[in-house]
């Protein structure tokens, strides 16, 4: 069991900002005119920003990836702060009877609001560290799911993801807060082998 001082912690993000790869798209039913949703996982996005990092595949978190300035205060026995998160963005274009609906997908680090104490930069924290990331890509994941099964048109499409994306980020929370406390914050190697072991299937299958 690791000392106590090694908790690390996890900061999440919740935002809707500008995110594009197509992975469904159909027709609404009942309906004159064509109507097609598309939903895109973009692994592309925010790439001109230095300070964000979207999740790309096979591409993993270093230290030099913590930049945010450690808090003076209020950090506990916390080690490691991640700033994580998934965004969407959703538009609607018209053009003659046919209506294209896209929603934009990307999961993200923010480098300049994570950070780590630098005696404890070591690879057991930042593994505990990168499962933070990939959950943050897990639940985009399950938030595109649930939007491919919705029933989506015109006049509802913009508060139908809305609710979506609520009811998602109350479950993406309860995953990173149940992965923490198993884990006890990586104290429990037991616990933290079991959800490598699960994290890295998941993303495996979504990739």
């Amino acid at each position: 069991m690791l000392k106590k001082q090694l908790i690390s912690s996890t900061f999440l993000v919740l935002t809707v900002s500008l995110v594009s790869v197509a992975l469904f798209s159909f027709k609404e039913s009942n309906s004159p005119n064509a109507i097609t949703v598309n939903v895109l996982y973009d692994t592309s996005a925010y790439a001109n920003n230095r300070d964000t990092i979207n999740y790309q595949k096979g591409k993993l978190l270093t230290w030099t990836d913590f930049q945010g300035a450690v808090p003076g205060s209020n950090i506990g026995n916390s080690v490691a702060n991640s700033s994580v998160g998934y965004s969407y963005n959703a538009s609607l274009r018209t053009t003659g009877n046919k209506t294209t609906i896209t929603i934009k997908i990307c999961s993200f680090f923010i480098r300049n609001k994570s950070w780590a104490l630098s005696r404890q930069k070591n690879a057991y924290i930042l593994n505990h560290e990168q499962h933070h990331f990939d959950i943050a890509r897990y639940a985009a994941e399950l938030f595109k799911q649930q939007i491919r099964k919705a029933t989506i048109n015109r006049s509802n499409f913009n508060a139908v993801i809305n609710s979506i994306y609520q009811k998602s980020w109350e479950t993406y929370q309860k995953l990173q807060s149940q992965y923490d406390k198993e884990t006890n914050h990586s104290i429990q190697k037991t616990q933290q082998a079991n959800w490598d072991k699960k994290m890295n299937d998941l993303i495996k299958a979504i990739q």
